[in-house]
């Protein structure tokens, strides 16, 4: 009987334990995930509308301050190691957009940008530059969507183990961009570039939803599902990538496009 309360107490220790770590891998997910090369851009564009107070750029860990830009004031780089190789875009009144050139390995690491405004407040958001970036462009057939209509994707899972999040990506030429989260004990998060233009269905964490409302050119690229399950270490399951072709000019036609990725996933090595 003490053996049996023992094991249970043993198996409920490393249950909150396992919340715990599920817990921290979803707050330290980064909005997107940009490969590094010669030169970089780091996308943050605040999607509020309203009157900007300012721009600022840190680094993990410890949020080192590299650079800002004040409408007023202009630009200031706080770090000399970025001076002549950070540049502001500014292709927009909220872009707060970043170009590194001549990089090295020390411009890896966390990022975080975070655009000032009235009256809405403080907008930020996460990004990992990393050497080592799985970018794979291999596709089906691709999906036609026309600009302004919605693409619903649906992802499932039909393995063994116990799955507790399930991450949707956005897979682009140069970079991976976060669009929402499942996780089982919390609901759905939605990334910082998504939340106003996405819903997802979390109800099902083996079979799960995202929408995709008000499509535009910059939605190209290929989609897929990541399911973290507890079978091992964290596995990643990645789903069969999905090309999302959009057209210059929007006819009146069907106003969603359904895909269904294939169901049965390959398993994939935690880096």
């Amino acid at each position: 009987m003490k053996a049996t309360q023992k094991d249970c107490w043993y198996f409920m220790v490393l249950m909150i334990l396992l919340s715990l770590i599920e817990d921290v891998f979803l707050k330290k997910q980064p909005d997107s995930i940009v490969k590094l090369e010669e030169s970089i851009t780091l996308e943050c564009v605040c999607p509020w509308s309203g009157n900007l107070s300012m721009i600022s750029w840190v680094q993990m860990p410890g949020k080192k301050h590299i650079a800002a830009f004040h409408p007023e004031f202009g630009v200031a780089i706080s770090m000399k190691d970025y001076d002549g190789r950070l540049k502001f875009l500014r292709s927009s009144l909220m872009d707060g957009s970043i170009t590194i050139s001549n990089t090295t390995a020390n411009d890896t690491g966390l990022y975080q940008c975070s655009v000032q405004t009235f009256p809405k407040g403080s907008w930020t958001k996460d990004i990992s530059v990393e050497e080592s970036v799985s970018l794979d462009w291999s596709t089906p057939i691709p999906e036609v969507v026309e600009k302004g209509n919605t693409f619903m994707l649906k992802c499932n899972f039909e393995d063994n183990g116990s799955v507790y999040r399930v991450t949707f990506e956005k897979v682009r030429e140069k970079s991976i961009n976060t669009m929402a989260l499942c996780n089982k004990m919390e609901g759905s998060v939605l990334a910082v570039d998504y939340r106003e233009r996405v819903m997802v269905n979390c109800s099902d964490i083996l079979g799960v939803g995202l929408r995709l409302m008000n499509v535009t050119e910059e939605d190209r690229g290929i989609y897929r599902c990541h399911f973290s399950t507890h079978t091992g270490l964290l596995n990643n399951y990645e789903q069969a990538a999905l090309y999302d072709r959009m057209k210059k000019h929007n006819k009146q036609e069907e106003s969603e496009v359904y895909a269904n990725i294939p169901s049965v996933p390959r398993r994939t090595k935690k880096t």
